[in-house]
């Protein structure tokens, strides 16, 4: 392994050509002399110090490995990150209009280090475009109906609670799909208020954090249990057992 890098020879290669002593800049870069020199010899003769690629030349033209990699940044930036499987499909289309064999497994990743494999984050696109100003109104919303009401923590669901008071809950559109339910809450003075859209995953953290991926692994449960050899029925004691499980 080489005490240089290549930035530190081309920065002591120039100077070099500009008639410098190749000795201090030898010193001065930690770059050998010897090299140093040869290099100097190759960029007269060539114009570059690019190093040579070692090994036998890549089955992908270099331009279409430039543009799977900006392919793959530009659906990221968008919200749609890509799988290893959309991307294999991706490189079959290249190699299928080539006429370019099948290629091996691991060689993108080596030669591409700012494309790494990753966990997406579990938000689509609308919920990611959610910003401060909807988590702000929700907030002013909130506090102008206590200060209005005077709901302070000492008035909070008692057997005698004094009405009105807030109820609190997420835009799913089976809330609003009945007037009677609104009807209903206004008559019995239950304020309404809707958390913004798409906002879960900023003002309800459980439901994405605990009881999104509880949900998902019972269900995955409940699944693997019915297509088990045995019963097809799940009696109360088969459903709690996985719950607690999950």
């Amino acid at each position: 392994m080489t005490g240089y890098t290549h930035e530190q020879l081309v920065e002591a290669t120039e100077p070099a050509l500009q008639g410098e002593r190749q000795a201090d800049l030898s010193r001065i870069y930690n770059v050998p002399y010897r090299t140093l020199k040869l290099y100097i010899t190759k960029m007269t003769d060539t114009g570059s110090i690019v190093p040579k690629r070692r090994g036998p030349p890549p089955v992908l033209p270099t331009q279409c490995e430039e543009r799977l990699q900006t392919w793959i940044k530009y659906i990221q930036t968008n919200g749609y990150p890509i799988k290893r499987h959309d991307l294999l499909v991706k490189v079959a289309e290249f190699c299928n209009a080539r006429g370019i064999p099948e290629l091996a497994e691991g060689w993108f990743l080596k030669r591409h280090p700012l494309i790494t494999q990753r966990q997406a984050q579990v938000i689509s696109r609308v919920r990611n475009e959610v910003d401060v100003n909807g988590i702000r109104t929700l907030f002013f919303a909130m506090a102008k109906l206590i200060i209005e009401e005077r709901l302070d923590g000492h008035r909070f669901i008692p057997a005698s609670v004094q009405l009105p008071v807030v109820l609190v809950f997420d835009g799913y559109k089976s809330h609003f799909s009945a007037l009677a339910v609104m009807v209903r809450a206004l008559a019995l003075r239950i304020l309404l208020v809707c958390l913004p859209a798409n906002g879960t995953h900023l003002v309800q953290p459980l439901d994405v954090a605990v009881f999104g991926p509880f949900k998902k692994v019972f269900r995955q449960d409940i699944l693997n249990f019915m297509v088990a050899p045995g019963p097809f029925t799940i009696s109360k004691k088969n459903a709690v057992e996985l719950a607690s499980a999950a």
